[in-house]
């Protein structure tokens, strides 16, 4: 019976663990979307300074918790963001308006989906 107990109070821990998991990379997902909505239209406005300042928050943001995003995720999808992090810098630099919102729009989405993926939802467990 303790053997049984043993189990049970393990998967518990696995789930909530995977619950809280899933909330933060959620918060932080969002958060970085929101930021990076701002920061679109600040560059749309022609605020090119600002929009940098922003997106570097966000850069930041993300660089601050990657070895948590490492642990946790496959480290490809934690890569593919950064790379895209830094393409977005790069038409914000040049100041590419078309470029830009293309680059950000793919980053917002993105953040999205990996959001989705952590989800704990009957589709992320088949």
């Amino acid at each position: 019976m303790k053997r049984l107990y043993l189990a049970v109070l393990i998967l518990a821990g696995l789930l909530a663990g995977s619950l809280l998991s899933a909330g933060w990379v959620g918060e932080l997902t969002d958060s970085c979307r929101t930021r990076l909505f701002e920061a679109q239209a600040l560059a749309e406005r022609g605020e090119w300074a600002q929009a940098r300042a922003v997106t570097q928050e966000v850069a930041q943001a993300w660089e601050d918790r990657e070895f948590a995003l490492y642990a946790l995720m496959h480290h490809d999808e934690v890569d593919e963001i950064v790379l895209s992090l830094e393409t977005v810098r790069e038409y914000l630099e040049a100041e590419e308006a078309g470029r830009y919102a293309a680059a950000n729009a793919a980053l917002m989405e993105q953040l999205r989906l990996l959001a989705e993926m952590e989800r704990p939802s009957l589709e992320n467990v088949l």
